[in-house]
């Protein structure tokens, strides 16, 4: 008997060292262990979004800022426990009409809380806080949403945001919920725009119910960017181009005195509010809405071309100011006939009246003269052929040489190319901020400032940390005497030449027209259909004798520059110097 109680006692002595054994090594070696595992079941770490930063116009017009949205989360420990949430599914669909449960599964290896709902309603806000209890580990976040007030207007100035992609997440210390842009100024000062991020680590209890704040940074919100844009300006040529009646084509507005885009607008657009909602249509429109064709689409310069071979042929000596040239209906070269646009003759001319008529035939003479280098040496000058420093992207269109051309179709340059070269048409390719940037060194004898769409940067309390500044782009070195000339002969295109459709009696306008045809070895007319007839353009600057503005117009498919381009340009100025906007430009 008392053999059975020591044994009975070792046995009870030895289960107790056991326990004590396994209390030890759990509360004492693998304590501390524990102890955080078991504060991380009742902690909850909240990413604090920062509110993106405004985008202004110069005159103070928000165009971009963010207003806050509330999203639902369900925390990964949630599902990592392997809990049964039927119950809570079945409740919340119940409630609001969704179920959760793909999206629980496809994210049940989720570290990061898991977006189970988007921009609540107020109603749906209150109804989830009277509510809340039934949902452990559901939570509201606060997520900005990005607003544009004006929709369409300033698509393709100011793009859009979206999600980080994985490139975005390494490049940028953001959330997986941050905007980051994703076209034009959004994109281009995204560093500056996305603000700094937060973080709340908070105590809750096992339903879920927030008990105190552990920790807690405030996010810090992103720095402003002010455009050079005008909103009354920007106002205007949206409205001007669409009542218009044209479907396709863009304008520029520029400051003649230091290169700031005042304006930017390209047609059809595209409501960034909208664009993931509509991003299958405006992909598959044919029109291609998020092509922007004040910058990046490129076309045939037509007679705008002639401008900077003007100032070449009176750099050059080809021609003087009062020697003239047959304006003839055509001329020969080999065996091709080029003709003018007007088929007959119109008699002798001097380089301002070829101008003022856009004289096929006088150009391709002085272009034969010139030869195909020096066309290309002061066409570069002016800045076609190369993309422009600016910040949105631009095309850097094309100049043809004879190298190219070889290389290309393995044939020598011919007269002939040198001949459609000299008015716009053959392989040159160039985009309507090239054409105004050209004309703006006209404007100014030579000088080119770059163009620019920045005036400043500040931060959200509205300090300065950076503010843009005039700058020389290009300077195109020949007697003011030849731009005098040149300037003279844009003046006559609107009086009495070939863009008397921007005779202002409020601004007085300079400026050429161009017509460029898209197809060749087809007979248009104006019957023709709507995709094969010539691209219009007008590129001018008013007033003539002070220049404050170059203005750029090209119309897709517009038929001819004094028809389409040239009337958009006299309403735009006109509005300009009726409403008293000139007066607020320096």
């Amino acid at each position: 008997m008392r053999k059975n109680y020591i044994v009975f006692a070792l046995l009870i002595l030895i289960a107790y060292i056991a326990i004590g054994a396994r209390l030890f090594y759990l509360q004492v070696i693998k304590g501390s262990k524990y102890y955080e595992e078991s504060k991380q079941n009742y902690t909850r770490l909240q990413i604090l979004y920062p509110p993106r930063g405004a985008i202004e116009s110069s005159d103070g017009v928000k165009l971009a800022y963010d207003v806050p949205t509330y999203d639902l989360y369900i925390d990964p420990q949630e599902i990592s426990e392997n809990k049964d949430l039927s119950k809570e599914i079945k409740i919340f669909k119940n409630m609001f009409g969704i179920d959760i449960t793909n999206t629980i599964k496809v994210n049940k290896n989720s570290i990061t809380p898991i977006k189970i709902m988007d921009n609540l309603s107020t109603q749906q806000l209150e109804t989830f806080y009277a509510n809340s209890y039934k949902f452990p580990g559901i939570f509201v976040g606060i997520v900005p949403k990005r607003v544009y007030p004006y929709g369409d207007e300033y698509a393709h100035i100011l793009g859009y945001v979206g999600l980080p992609s994985q490139k975005d997440l390494k490049e940028y210390n953001i959330g997986p919920q941050s905007l980051v842009g994703k076209a034009g100024i959004e994109k281009r000062f995204n560093k500056y725009l996305i603000g700094e991020l937060g973080y709340k680590k908070i105590m809750v209890n096992a339903l879920g119910k927030e008990l105190y704040t552990i920790d807690k940074k405030l996010p810090a919100q992103g720095d402003t960017v002010v455009l050079t844009i005008n909103s009354q300006i920007q106002d205007i040529v949206h409205k001007v181009f669409l009542s218009s009646g044209q479907k396709v084509g863009a304008v520029i507005v520029m400051n003649a005195n230091n290169g700031e885009i005042l304006a930017l607008d390209s047609f059809p657009e595209y409501n960034p509010n909208d664009v993931y909602k509509d991003w299958n249509k405006i992909i598959n429109d044919p029109l291609r809405p998020f092509l922007n064709r004040a910058t990046e689409a490129i076309y045939p310069p037509g007679s705008v071309f002639k401008v900077p071979i003007a100032i070449a042929a009176l750099k050059y000596g080809v021609i003087t100011p009062s020697s003239t040239l047959d304006c003839s209906g055509y001329i020969k070269v080999g065996n091709h006939i080029f003709y003018n646009w007007l088929r007959y003759d119109t008699g002798y001319q001097t380089i301002d009246q070829a101008i003022q008529n856009s004289c096929d035939t006088f150009f391709y003479q002085i272009g034969m003269k010139l030869g195909q280098r020096k066309i290309y040496d002061i066409e570069k000058d002016f800045g076609y052929g190369s993309s422009i420093p600016f910040e949105l992207y631009n095309s850097p269109g094309f100049l043809p040489t004879k190298s190219w051309k070889l290389r290309k179709f393995h044939q020598p340059w011919y007269e002939g190319d040198t001949v459609n070269m000299s008015i716009g048409q053959g392989y040159v390719l160039v985009t309507l901020l090239q054409q105004v940037t050209m004309m703006e060194g006209i404007a100014n004898n030579g000088v080119i400032y770059q163009p620019t769409l920045l005036k400043e940067i500040k931060t959200a309390d509205g300090k300065v940390i950076f503010k843009n500044s005039r700058k020389v782009y290009r300077y195109v070195k020949a007697p003011l005497e030849d731009y005098s000339i040149v300037k003279k002969g844009l003046r006559e295109v609107v009086l009495k030449g070939t863009g008397t459709n921007a005779l202002s009696t409020i601004v007085d306008i300079a400026g050429k027209t161009g017509t460029a045809q898209v197809v060749f070895g087809k007979h248009v007319g104006p019957n023709s259909p709507w995709k094969y007839q010539p691209d219009a353009w007008f590129v001018g600057f008013a007033p003539y004798r002070d220049p404050k503005y170059v203005v750029g117009v090209i119309v897709e498919h517009g038929i001819e520059g004094n028809l389409t381009a040239a009337p958009i340009v006299k309403r735009i100025l006109e509005q300009i110097y009726i409403k008293g906007i000139n007066r607020e430009i320096n």
